[in-house]
């Protein structure tokens, strides 16, 4: 996918009853609370965990994309 001025691949991957939801480019990734971010850091991986902008849970990317950085 493009985003502004960079190229992005999304993935989701179903579970029974959530989604695993993230974005990735060349210099870090988004994802859903499922993600943990701190872990990731001491990897020295730049990672941003993102929340719903609604009551629904994160299910797609496009719902990552317009989701609210909780980091």
């Amino acid at each position: 996918m493009q985003l502004t001025g960079k190229q992005a691949d999304g993935y989701v991957i179903p579970l029974k009853k959530a989604n695993i939801v993230c974005v990735i480019t060349d210099v870090g990734m988004a994802g859903c609370g499922a993600f943990d971010v701190m872990v990731l850091d001491t990897y020295d991986y730049p990672a941003v965990k993102m929340k719903s902008s609604t009551t629904n849970p994160i299910a797609t990317v496009d719902d990552l994309l317009e989701g609210q950085s909780k980091r």
